[in-house]
């Protein structure tokens, strides 16, 4: 099974490795590319900093030396052993999912008046949680960290891509991959969709059978393949 990788080139090297462990060909041709930000903190020391993925962590270890962070959350495992690798910390809360709802499961008995909450990331992100600590009194803040920007091909040369190394396989791990895919080309219906996250599957157009794995990671998609 030929299967496309869209995530970033540096991203897609333990991708790669993954999939090819499992007996399936990898194929990389990526999305997007991200590019560092340099943004302005309101505050010297934080309360709470919550990271939603590794590439939270690593845009945001720039500036983790000029900062202090009581506690944080890292969304998923992988972010959490990142983060851990990054800074030493240990004690995280780790929410499966990046959703406000597993993230406020972890808030739950927490009084956040008047806490310094932190978010750093990209410019886009599928959860909003400034309704949420706004509601409950906290001090959000969401600096951009990084920004994903598209990559852009010449005419034709993704459609040829696919066709030239018989993928049957398209993966998406973000909905700015698959925005970029879909802004400069088409699939057949023979071609398998694989992606993680429902705002993922979202930006996918409908004419499309997406299907998502069981656990949203990329060993779920491979289990997925493989079944």
């Amino acid at each position: 099974m030929n299967v496309l990788i869209t995530r970033t080139a540096e991203q897609s090297v333990d991708t790669v490795n993954l999939l090819s462990a499992a007996g399936l060909s990898p194929y990389c041709l990526p999305m997007i590319e991200i590019v560092a930000q340099t943004p302005d903190f309101s505050h010297s020391s934080y309360d709470l900093c919550i990271l939603s993925s590794p590439a939270a962590v690593k845009y945001f270890l720039p500036h983790y030396k000029h900062l202090k962070i009581w506690k944080f959350i890292a969304v998923g495992a992988k972010t959490a052993e990142a983060l851990t690798a990054a800074t030493g910390a240990t004690d995280i809360l780790v929410p499966e999912k990046f959703y406000m709802a597993d993230i406020a499961a972890k808030l739950d008995k927490w009084d956040l008046a008047g806490l310094k909450v932190l978010s750093p990331g990209a410019e886009t992100r599928a959860t909003d949680m400034h309704a949420f600590f706004a509601e409950r009194g906290a001090i959000y803040e969401a600096p951009t960290t990084y920004q994903t920007l598209p990559v852009k091909y010449d005419d034709n040369y993704v459609g040829n891509f696919i066709h030239r190394y018989d993928i049957n396989t398209v993966t998406f791990l973000s909905p700015s991959a698959a925005k970029t895919f879909f802004d400069q080309t088409e699939l057949d219906s023979s071609v398998k969709i694989v992606a993680i996250g429902t705002t993922t599957k979202a930006v996918i157009p409908d004419r499309y059978n997406v299907l998502m794995p069981e656990t949203q990671t990329m060993e779920g998609i491979v289990k997925l393949l493989r079944s």
